[in-house]
């Protein structure tokens, strides 16, 4: 055993130590404490204190009187949150109830209550990353072309919907896995070859003996939100270049075979789905922004909150009036480069309540509609696109 698992698994029992006394309010703040602690955050990661304070929490709560958890349910989980911010608590409070449901379906032993549809909770299947692992390519440029492609693919997939719940309504392209494979086309036609012929990013493939050491240092890249990513300024500068009157380059005026409009129209009337056009340039250069595993975690929760304030097993499970929408709203503020509206827009085709009146409803939380038109275009778009 190396002397860093050592330190760790003595911390571990430090931590177990403490807490195994204490009163799940009384975890749930070291928790908090801790998971922000700079010293704590040199023995572990966040990960792997999450991973920990989940056995603690599970343990602390199995130890609690069924009657008991039960009364904390009906709360909300309040008196078992300690002081702190409404969105704290909101993190908190799913947590202790993720935990704490299995007590809770023991102890009421309710009968299973047959509704409507229902949204999935369970993630949706993803390859899986293979960020740190070498995986062998023919060169830099089919390594450069593949990550990208596969990063982009595993974040529509997360956000693929099922059409059985409004089949007569034609999704966007970006919650449509039939995209992925269009995208991808055009992208090594006209997008990579242009991007790997620039200074910037052919230094990038001379920078190291990517054969040995793989991916992950490009994948790293593509995550970050450093202001002078090369990567995400020359995907930027490429899609640019297909604006209309756009200036010619290198002395060529676009044609339209230079540009995938016309293949992806096509492509979306025989798929049955909206294709991207030209005023939806900006949404195509953010979607190497998302993130596949956040919107998977973010889709988990919003579906968990939308069975349980309309059709919970049993009143422990009941939430308050407004909470899908809270936690819809959470999730367009939490995740980056307008990934949040794409879930909401997801909910529209997999949660029967949330029509086109429950979503302007959504919308109208952001203020005035210049407000709206400003903090959440792709979902004032979806909107607007809706079939009358």
């Amino acid at each position: 055993m190396s002397g860093q698992d050592s330190k760790f698994d003595a911390k571990v029992a430090e931590l177990v130590a403490l807490c195994r006394p204490l009163e799940v309010r009384q975890i749930m703040l070291v928790r908090r404490m801790t998971m922000i602690d700079p010293e704590s955050l040199k023995w572990a990661t966040a990960k792997q204190l999450e991973a920990v304070f989940t056995v603690i929490l599970t343990d602390a709560l199995q130890r609690i009187d069924p009657a008991e958890l039960e009364i904390a349910a009906d709360k909300q989980f309040e008196p078992m949150l300690p002081p702190g911010s409404d969105e704290a608590n909101d993190d908190d409070r799913w947590l202790l109830y993720r935990l704490s449901r299995p007590f809770l379906a023991a102890a009421t032993a309710a009968p299973a209550v047959i509704g409507p549809v229902l949204p999935s909770t369970e993630p949706v299947p993803l390859e899986e990353e293979d960020e740190g692992t070498v995986t062998p390519f023919a060169g830099f440029a089919a390594m450069f072309d593949d990550t990208i492609c596969r990063y982009l693919r595993r974040s529509v997939a997360a956000l693929a919907v099922n059409l059985g719940l409004r089949p007569h309504t034609p999704p966007p392209f970006y919650l449509t896995p039939a995209f992925s494979q269009a995208f991808e086309d055009a992208m090594r036609r006209i997008v990579f070859r242009q991007m790997r012929n620039n200074r910037v990013i052919k230094d990038l493939g001379e920078s190291r003996d990517w054969a040995k050491s793989g991916n992950a240092r490009l994948i790293s890249m593509i995550q970050s939100d450093a202001r002078d990513n090369p990567i995400h300024h020359h995907w930027d500068a490429r899609w640019d270049a297909f604006r209309p009157g756009a200036p010619p380059v290198k002395g060529k005026v676009l044609q339209p075979e230079d540009t995938p409009w016309p293949e992806w129209a096509e492509h979306g009337a025989s798929n049955t789905y909206l294709a991207p056009k030209e005023k939806d340039l900006w949404l195509l250069k953010k979607m190497l922004r998302w993130n596949a595993d956040s919107i998977t975690e973010g889709w988990s929760e919003v579906a968990q909150l939308y069975i349980q304030e309309f059709n919970p097993a049993n009143k422990y499970d009941k939430l308050r009036d407004g909470a899908f929408r809270d936690g819809l709203v959470k999730w367009i503020d939490r995740l980056p480069a307008h990934a949040g509206e794409a879930l909401a827009a997801k909910a529209f085709f997999e949660c029967p309540k949330c029509d086109r009146i429950y979503l302007r409803k959504v919308v109208q939380s952001f203020g005035m509609e210049r407000d709206q038109r400003k903090r959440v275009p792709l979902l004032c778009d979806f909107l607007d696109n809706l079939p009358k």
